[in-house]
């Protein structure tokens, strides 16, 4: 039988912990350094496939009948235009691409400069757009909560 032959086995087992640790560490810098190169773009391919204007196909909220009003919402850029009812608000749009479920605020500030949230979550199904915003308590979940809450659930898809 045949021996493995290794010029200086004393040394073989420090030398792999060695490489081992050092790859470990170089993958998890380099997996870093990924992470925070890709994030403001992620942020700008999700605000670009956001761009344009959306019509609601479901529409819920608490205190309306579902799906007796239809909604509509105008992406432009960071401003957000949201149309319900015939009445229109804008606010700034906000996204947190990086948390699960994907994070989506529309903020307005009021006389006093103060800001105003309506906090949400959001995710894409094909070319199809759900949102669920809950007011200052942002959702947990895709669905309208019973209580105290202000929350919407819209589904989406784009005009043509």
């Amino acid at each position: 039988m045949t021996a493995f032959y290794h010029p200086r086995p004393e040394r073989w087992p420090q030398f792999t912990l060695r490489g081992l640790l050092f790859a470990v560490t170089l993958t998890g810098l380099v997996a870093g350094l990924i992470h925070l190169r890709r994030t403001p773009a992620d942020v700008n391919v999700e605000r670009g496939r956001l761009q344009g204007t959306w019509v609601s196909v479901r529409y819920e909220a608490n205190g309306v009948a579902k799906n007796v009003t239809v909604a509509t919402l105008n992406f432009n850029g960071k401003k957000a235009t949201i149309t319900v009812g015939g009445q229109s608000q804008q606010f700034d749009c906000e996204l947190d691409v990086n948390s699960e479920p994907k994070r989506m605020n529309f903020v307005k500030r009021d006389s006093a400069g103060n800001a105003i949230e309506n906090k949400g979550i959001y995710r894409w199904e094909g070319n199809m757009l759900t949102i669920c915003h809950g007011g200052a308590q942002r959702p947990a979940r895709f669905a309208i909560r019973n209580g105290q809450y202000v929350d919407s659930l819209i589904v989406l898809k784009p005009t043509p």
